[in-house]
């Protein structure tokens, strides 16, 4: 018998025992509900991509397939003439069973401070034209272009983003040589509480000319 409740032993050990099943069926539900929130998010974010909506269109150059690298894969690419000014358009889908809310569009190396002779200037989407993001966040960089943005997308919807950019001097990219990028552009994005990015697949090349490199590279 316990002296200071003056219940015998064995309803004490029932007591506690059921505490211990109930902390354990508790532990094992958020457990599951982690899990099954992590799993049917994680095919939401594979739901979700970004296609080319038309082709890429040029003033002052005329973009065409080239072969680029040891293996000479065919890229899109672009001469940077002074002059060149080009629009992007693309789509994003959302394939998935949840709204969708587009955060961002990254540019990489389309920024303002990048030495490719390349600047991302606006980006034309749903809710209007969106500038150019300011600048980097303290202790950041200024490399790639930053474009933000605040649109939902339904399941089964699409959102058409025209990016535009232009040549700009000062750049580092040799006379006949070529910079390829990957992920032109990356749109970040959230789901179910879950933030995720997904890219354009195919990469862009960027050829260099008389006008590409400045004299201070």
């Amino acid at each position: 018998m316990n002296a200071e409740t003056g219940e015998t032993e064995q309803p004490v050990r029932r007591r506690l025992a059921w505490r211990a099943w109930v902390a354990v069926a508790v532990a094992f539900l958020v457990v599951a509900g982690v899990v099954t929130w992590f799993v049917v998010s994680s095919r939401q974010i594979d739901r979700i991509s970004v296609k080319r909506d038309g082709a890429l269109v040029c003033r002052g150059t005329t973009p065409r397939y080239r072969p680029v690298g040891f293996d000479e894969a065919q890229v899109l690419t672009v001469e940077l003439v002074e002059g060149m000014r080009c629009r992007l358009p693309v789509r994003v889908v959302n394939d998935g069973s949840h709204a969708v809310r587009l955060d961002e569009v990254v540019l990489p190396y389309m920024g303002r401070g990048s030495a490719i002779s390349t600047l991302a200037t606006r980006l034309d989407g749903p809710s209007g034209s969106v500038p150019l993001s300011d600048g980097p966040e303290p202790g950041g960089s200024d490399v790639d272009a930053h474009f933000e943005l605040a649109d939902a997308l339904a399941p089964g919807e699409g959102a058409r983003l025209v990016l535009l950019f232009e040549f700009v001097a000062g750049g580092c990219v040799e006379r006949g040589g070529t910079v390829t990028l990957s992920g032109v552009p990356t749109v970040s994005f959230s789901v179910m509480q879950r933030g995720a990015s997904v890219a354009l697949a195919d990469p862009m090349g960027f050829r260099g000319t008389k006008d590409s490199k400045d004299a201070s590279c």
